[in-house]
């Protein structure tokens, strides 16, 4: 959302992630949930700023009401599955999308670097944002941005094996692409 958000306004705004943690009744705090869901909790419930309602790691009683949100959504748009190409056009024409991915298994917790082509399979248990796509000269591959901060990874950033077949993806990552509008 932060993204497209920018794409649309010209203003870079980090949103609170603890809004949904503990308002989106619709998921299940820090137990995870789905993109999809957060997308249309945000229909309805502006998001604020990460300042106004900071992130602290707990499950909260909402604090909604008490801040003002900046950031709604229209709605999303599920980009066709299992479909490598699809995922490129989409983030190629449109900007980033939201995907999801097994991130439970040491290829992805421990990856600092290179690209990662073998080791995680497809139980879904996170969500990052893919921005682009590119090549080392011998394989391609997708980037994506993970919340873990800039210790983890690339400077916070994953490089994973772009297959071009129609499966589910290194990582799962081709099994639930989406994106919000704003």
């Amino acid at each position: 959302m932060e993204s497209m958000w920018y794409i649309k306004t010209g203003t870079m705004t980090n949103l609170s992630e603890q809004q949904w943690v503990d308002c989106d009744a619709g998921n299940y705090g820090c137990n995870g949930g789905w993109m999809n869901t957060a997308f249309n909790y945000a229909r309805t419930n502006a998001i604020a700023s990460e300042t106004d309602y900071p992130y602290n790691a707990r499950d909260n009683t909402c604090n909604a009401a008490n801040v003002t949100g900046i950031v709604n959504t229209t709605g999303y748009v599920d980009v066709t599955r299992y479909n490598p190409a699809a995922l490129e056009a989409a983030v190629r024409d449109v900007g980033p999308v939201t995907i999801a991915v097994e991130a439970g298994n040491s290829s992805f917790m421990y990856y600092n670097s290179g690209v990662i082509s073998s080791g995680c399979g497809t139980r879904i248990d996170h969500a990052i944002t893919l921005i682009g796509y590119g090549n080392d000269g011998t394989r391609q591959w997708w980037i994506a941005k993970n919340s873990w901060g800039t210790g983890w990874g690339e400077s916070g950033y994953v490089r994973i094996l772009k297959t071009t077949d129609a499966s589910y993806g290194m990582c799962g990552i081709l099994m639930y692409p989406s994106y919000a509008t704003v």
